[in-house]
């Protein structure tokens, strides 16, 4: 099998001069005819547990660090929109973003200027059954809508004891564990 090398050097120079910070390779792989592009790992100062990915297809990179680097602010804006209402996490639907987005402070000129860059998968946890059976449920969407974010958003129902322990770290656990949640409502938010 053929196998084209990744390109160690040429990749973290990308990301450094991108972002203006020092990173580690930590791992890769190389392009081969099953994967027409090899993906390096690399490690941040700023984010040193979180790995970033860098796409390698011969002619140019693209990275997720971008999307690492707005990660909370993301966060803090669905927080914001539900309210007392339960927790919500989310996962991007890109795994990569343009090479011209850089700068987290843009974040709100770049959501509403490319909301398909930042589509989400929105996971929303809540004991209350007037916000996942009806209105309270479509008032969150709306909100949701007003702050340019867009996706697919599902709700769950748990018991109330449960939405304190739910957390970034466990809530995919939940989701697909033995005993499974399905989505009491889902809606797409454009």
């Amino acid at each position: 099998m053929y196998v084209i090398p990744v390109r160690e050097n040429e990749a973290l120079k990308y990301l450094e001069e991108k972002y203006h910070e020092t990173f580690t390779l930590r791992a890769s792989t190389t392009i081969s005819l099953d994967q027409p592009y090899g993906e390096l790992f690399y490690f941040s100062e700023s984010f040193p547990t979180t790995p970033i990915k860098v796409y390698d297809d011969r002619r140019s990179f693209r990275d997720n660090y971008f999307g690492i680097l707005i990660h909370d602010q993301i966060q803090g804006m669905l927080d914001r929109t539900i309210g007392d209402h339960g927790k919500i996490f989310f996962r991007y639907t890109a795994t990569a973003f343009p090479d011209d987005f850089r700068d987290p402070s843009a974040l709100p000129e770049l959501m509403e200027n490319h909301p398909d860059c930042f589509m989400l998968n929105m996971f929303l946890f809540t004991s209350e059954k007037e916000v996942s059976d009806g209105s309270g449920f479509q008032e969150i969407c709306e909100r949701i809508r007003a702050e340019s974010i867009t996706g697919m958003i599902l709700s769950y129902a748990v018991e109330a004891e449960q939405i304190p322990l739910l957390s970034e770290e466990n809530y995919a656990e939940i989701l697909s564990g033995p005993e499974a949640l399905s989505a009491s409502q889902s809606a797409m938010i454009r």
